[in-house]
């Protein structure tokens, strides 16, 4: 078995990564593939003008002892030294040349990272399919990408990414090779072993005995308060230094402190902030990360890398609006510029857990008990599989509802309601229903979008 869309499998794992990182990766491997019979062919032409020298030397000695002017010839010999030393030199420069150690440290983590992704994580896919993707005709996978980008296993991956940053960052004089994590992890044989590995691994990484014991101070060195929650006591604040991700690191036991998006940080690459609440003795302590990057929330997490706790999920949800400078979460998720949507209590396609919004009550039943009416401001919800709801029922919406979204892989029959009772409904899309039994799809006039 293999995955069939390989493709779109990797394009999806490609986002972890910079552009600029993955294209050096990419010059990386293709030095690599083209560099062999070239590198080979200049040590042997170098070798063979050093062996030339040598013979010119010792034809120089034996002229040194039998003309007069040994003073010239002594010179000569010199010349012929010195052209022999530069030309070794270049040798052991060839014979030591390493293309890994000439990459970025970025790069040199899509490298480090990739390797371990290929062996261990297309094997979990592959063997194991914890996302229960179909199969083609072959018996090969056929990876849905959307669920993929939006399931446990992908902040798994970034989770190990971290790690091999945090890791290159902590002991750059280790990683020599790109073959450094292999050795590391030889008795490593699949990913649940890698992922305890690697979260055994992290304590040491996160040692906290670097900070100082003035938490209060800590807490407040280089951040910058970007919104303020009043009612609430808490604080947005964004990350501006390698101390303030390593007290985030410290307090939130996850990787983003400790050297493993400290670069990032400095050179704009990316943007670190952090949701805090104002304690009673003063300190800013953490309870939401959030990366900002080229324009788009790439990561959420609370702590241990786990979803936000229910108290400041409604002050995360703002914190994202505001720095995407937009609150149409429909929009958000369309446009793929926020991810960790799940983390935010949001659910995505192809995923629904049980403590996430809905927009229709009327799913619960086959929801193993899961019974939220109630929907967000600008919250959609698309239903991708819904093959274990009773047929031929009326959908019900709540009446605040602005999209509604549902698809089926299969024909199934559903009595749809009459749209024009929610006059605040902006998008319809309706894929793969029969919609025989309803004769018109009343709509609203004013209604944005529409695809039935």
């Amino acid at each position: 078995m293999k995955i069939a869309n390989f493709r779109e499998y990797t394009s999806v794992l490609r986002e972890l990564y910079t552009g600029e990182a993955f294209a050096e990766t990419g010059n990386y491997y293709y030095a690599l593939m083209s560099s062999g019979k070239e590198l080979n062919q200049a040590k042997a032409d170098l070798q063979n003008k050093i062996k030339v020298l040598n013979q010119q030397i010792q034809l120089q000695a034996q002229k040194i002892r039998e003309c007069e002017d040994k003073k010239r010839a002594g010179l000569e010999a010199n010349k012929l030294k010195q052209n022999k030393q530069t030309l070794v030199k270049e040798l052991k420069a060839l014979q030591a040349a390493d293309h890994f150690n000439m990459l970025s440290e970025d790069a040199k983590i899509c490298v480090c990272s990739g390797f371990l992704f290929q062996k261990y994580l297309t094997s979990e896919i592959i063997q194991n399919n914890p996302l229960h993707f179909p199969t083609d005709d072959n018996g090969d996978l056929i990876v849905n990408p959307e669920q993929l980008r939006h399931s446990e296993i992908y902040e798994q991956a970034q989770h190990i990414k971290d790690f091999v940053a945090a890791y290159i960052a902590r002991y750059p004089e280790k990683v020599k090779t790109a073959g450094h994590f292999k050795t590391l992890l030889n008795s490593i044989d699949n990913w649940q072993n890698l992922l305890a590995f690697v979260n055994d691994n992290f304590d040491k990484l996160k040692d906290t005995t670097e900070l100082l014991p003035d938490n209060i101070k800590n807490s407040r060195k280089d951040t910058e308060v970007v919104l303020t929650f009043p009612q609430e006591n808490l604080l947005l604040v964004k990350l501006k230094s390698a101390t303030a991700l390593d007290y985030e690191t410290a307090k939130m036991d996850h990787c983003v402190g400790k050297g493993g998006y400290d670069k990032q940080v400095a050179n704009g690459q990316t943007e670190i902030y952090s949701l805090r609440s104002i304690e009673p003795d003063g300190e800013w302590l953490p309870h939401g990360t959030i990366e900002f990057k080229d324009g788009k929330i790439a990561q959420v997490k609370g702590k241990q890398n786990k979803k936000i706790e229910d108290f400041y999920v409604s002050a995360i949800r703002k914190s994202i609006f505001h720095l995407c400078q937009n609150d149409n979460i429909y929009e958000l998720f369309q446009q793929r510029l926020c991810s960790d949507l799940r983390n935010l209590k949001f659910f995505t396609p192809d995923y629904i857990p049980q403590d996430s919004d809905i927009l229709w009550s009327k799913f619960a039943p086959f929801l193993e008990g899961f019974c939220v009416s109630k929907m967000l401001h600008n919250h959609v919800i698309t239903i991708k599989d819904c093959t274990n709801m009773p047929q031929g029922e009326d959908i019900k919406l709540p009446q605040d509802i602005k999209h509604f979204m549902l698809g089926l892989p299969q024909k199934e029959k559903y009595q749809l309601p009459d749209f024009r009772a929610y006059p605040n409904l902006e998008s319809l899309q309706i894929n793969n229903l029969d919609l025989s039994d309803n004769k018109v799809i009343y709509l609203p006039q004013e209604i944005k979008y529409r695809d039935c």
